[in-house]
């Protein structure tokens, strides 16, 4: 009778942990009914993962060239992200179609896979199923990216399953679990390169667990897997990322040491750890006094730092003092304690890639995916495992109730409008009539429209309605280019151009007689041939 009450309590808990993301967009859906728009969402490089992975869907790549200031892949046509970041949104597309609205259906059902995959990996308590629902609905970011052509609800689901396959190891000791997890740690890899962080560790398991005798067979096999998926890595980064505006990794605190000697080098690296050190404390400033985005995600994460830096302390002190005990000893699983340890070590050495090689506005948002997924595997400890979850929710509740409000770029969930949808309809007509889509040579600039991020427009710079491009045809190529089309203008590949209206491109465009495929009152487009 108690195994089966056993029983019947973990399919109830392992439910409810899939239930949470359906619970908060109802919960969302019934604070505010109005339905949600990408066509009003800020966040332009949504733009950039819809429209490739509709061309991805309809053609296998995109026909038209995504990239930068003109840049493309060396192969087909991707831009300057890992094509395989977005594979559950293309395997789900080819299934169930793809449209602006069910980007979001599928990232709730991403979210509820994984978390009903690390409830059944890891069959969590009552006590702990109802710290990580607290945790779920504190982290005010998952109802925001859930409602987002983002791909962080990727990122988070992928991770959240890799702990749940480790701690499912440790618990059942299935070899298949950390098989799965190793595999796990090679897909994130080739999403984000900083993942890699994650492979490191279920490779360093097997290599241990593995008997004297065939160790070193253990250790020549993880060699391998680590050398071919960085290869691999290369390969995708090399031949189908395009060239991105700036440089996406800062490596000079390397390169010092070649160039300029050791004793440069050494100044630099612990120059850099200063001075970009000095600003991280002034973007967690920020967070109070001016609400932005990425001094909350800093002091977040230097929380959840301190946080687990203490429970694995503590954690560690009590592993001793067990095994200390002759009865107890030999029965202490140190198995989800080093799981504990490596995160805390990979989000330390993350924090220190971010300091060293990352743009702090643009590596802050990369945070999250050890946020959301940390901080569950802090949860899961089994003593007081539910007090880091308590005292992380009330962080994410200080943050989301009193600073998150006043940042609506960053935190607002975008809705229709009917202006939106007017002006939607207007330019989907717009570029059905007027661009045709050349499929003799793919890809091709002729399949490619220039987005000009900004232009001036009677002396003051105007950013381009850019939310419009949604409407371009399937297979379409977009180059987002900045100060770069007004200086090139007469040897310009791309055969669309998309601008402000009344600025210094359109006007060279009319100069020179371009086609005018569709004009509102904010954007223009015209073809050059």
């Amino acid at each position: 009778m108690k195994k089966k009450e056993l029983k019947t309590s973990n399919i109830i808990c392992i439910a409810i942990l899939g239930l949470l993301p359906a619970l908060a967009v109802l919960f969302r859906m019934l604070y505010d009914p109005t339905p949600v728009s990408l066509l009003t969402s800020e966040w332009n490089d949504e733009l950039f993962y819809f429209k490739q992975v509709e061309a991805i869907i309809g053609y296998g790549f995109p026909v038209g060239y995504y990239g930068f200031n003109e840049s493309h892949a060396l192969s087909l046509s991707f831009a300057a992200w890992s094509p395989v970041l977005v594979w559950p949104w293309v395997v789900l597309g080819l299934i169930f179609g793809w449209t602006m609205q069910t980007v979001f259906i599928y990232n709730l059902l991403i979210y509820v896979l994984a978390m009903l995959a690390f409830g059944s990996l890891v069959r969590p308590t009552v006590k702990q199923t109802i710290c990580l629902s607290i945790w779920f609905f504190a982290f005010f970011l998952n109802i925001r990216y859930i409602f987002s052509c983002m791909p962080e609800v990727i990122c988070f689901s992928h991770l959240i399953v890799f702990w749940g396959l480790m701690l499912g190891y440790f618990k059942t000791w299935k070899r298949s679990y950390l098989g799965w997890a190793i595999v796990l740690g090679v897909v994130m890899t080739f999403m984000r390169p900083y993942l890699i962080l994650f492979l490191v560790f279920p490779l360093a398991v097997m290599i241990i667990m593995s008997r004297k005798i065939r160790r070193f067979i253990a250790v020549v096999v993880a060699m391998v897997i680590f050398a071919i998926t960085a290869f691999v890595y290369y390969l995708l980064n090399h031949y189908l990322s395009a060239e991105y505006l700036m440089p996406f990794f800062y490596t000079d605190f390397i390169t010092t040491f070649f160039t300029d000697g050791i004793g440069a080098g050494i100044h630099h690296l612990f120059g850099t750890l200063y001075y970009k050190g000095k600003d991280f404390i002034l973007y967690m400033r920020d967070a109070f006094y001016i609400d932005r985005a990425a001094g909350i995600f800093f002091c977040i994460y230097v929380f959840m730092m301190i946080l687990a830096f203490i429970q694995c302390v503590s954690e560690g002190t009590e592993i001793r003092k067990k095994r200390r005990n002759p009865y107890i000893g030999a029965n202490v699983d140190r198995g989800p304690f080093f799981c504990r340890l490596y995160m805390l070590f990979a989000s330390f050495a993350f924090l220190i890639a971010i300091l060293l090689m990352y743009k702090l506005t643009e590596g802050s948002k990369h945070l999250l995916t050890f946020i959301m997924a940390g901080v569950m595997l802090m949860i899961m400890k089994e003593k007081r495992g539910w007090a880091s979850g308590l005292l992380m929710s009330i962080c994410l509740l200080y943050f989301g109730m009193y600073h998150a409000v006043g940042n609506a770029y960053d935190f607002g969930i975008p809705v229709v409008t009917e202006e939106s949808e007017a002006r939607y309809a207007y330019w989907k007509k717009a570029f059905g009539d007027g661009m045709v889509l050349d499929l003799s040579v793919v890809p091709s600039y002729k399949n490619s429209i220039i987005w000009e991020f900004a232009d001036d427009v009677d002396g003051e710079s105007v950013t381009t309605d850019w939310q419009m491009l949604y409407a371009l045809p399937k297979g379409m190529g977009i180059s987002c280019c900045w100060e770069y089309t007004d200086d090139n203008f007469d040897d310009l590949e791309c055969r669309y151009l998309s601008m402000p209206v009344g600025g210094d491109i359109e006007q060279m465009c009319l100069d020179r007689g371009y086609r005018l495929v569709g004009r509102d009152e904010r954007l223009a487009v015209y073809a050059r041939y």
